[in-house]
């Protein structure tokens, strides 16, 4: 599982983003089941129950991808998805959320002006931004696509011999993966501090996942 998340430096956020965060969460049943189930994977951790700790975090994933879904049909109309692949879409918000947030950071480091973008090197250097976020990134889409974090969630629930045969069942989830999902959630859940990188990441989840009803 080592490939499905890029290494980032210690995530945190300001004093302020968190308090907007604690309140999303307080406000929100959907945020506040994904919270619990983090939490709860946390305890499973403390007590080396890594299998168990994986399937936890992934289903928090979930919910938090059901949380973005949820906001974005309220507030557009016209925002549909394909409710055949629910899980796969409920993954999918949560990977157009990580991919807004890093494109959001890259071009702000680079000092892009939005409001002077009237020539083509100026528009390049966004777009360039924009390609260098996403591809910091698309590990995790990647994995959503190719149904890598489906099995990994599997591969914490339940013993399949198909499964087995290739590596994956609840035996074989180590301390290493067991950290790697939990980073994920707690990464997604300071994605979320910040609306823009919910309100780019509908944009993102349209053209990554289509519109199908």
């Amino acid at each position: 599982m080592t490939d499905i998340v890029t290494p980032e430096p210690r995530m945190s956020i300001e004093p302020s983003a968190m308090r907007a965060l604690d309140a999303k969460v307080a406000g929100n049943p959907i945020l506040q089941n994904a919270f619990r189930l983090m939490c709860d994977g946390d305890v499973l951790f403390a007590n080396e129950r890594y299998a168990s700790v994986v399937a936890l975090a992934i289903l928090s994933l979930e919910e938090i991808g059901k949380y973005l879904l949820a906001n974005w049909a309220v507030a557009d109309s016209s925002f549909v998805y394909d409710r055949r692949q629910l899980h796969k879409m409920k993954q999918g918000a949560v990977a157009s959320l990580f991919a807004s947030a890093t494109m959001r950071s890259e071009y702000k480091s680079r000092g892009i002006d939005f409001s002077d973008l009237g020539n083509p090197q100026k528009m390049a250097n966004l777009v360039r931004a924009i390609d260098v976020g996403f591809d910091k990134e698309k590990a995790f889409a990647l994995a959503v696509a190719n149904k890598v974090i489906e099995a990994v969630k599997w591969s914490g629930i339940y013993y399949d011999e198909e499964l087995a045969a290739k590596g994956i069942e609840p035996s074989n989830v180590t301390a290493e993966n067991a950290t790697e999902v939990m980073q994920l959630c707690s990464k997604a859940f300071m994605r979320l501090a910040d609306d823009g990188n919910v309100v780019i990441a509908k944009i993102l989840f349209s053209t990554l996942y289509g519109t199908i009803s």
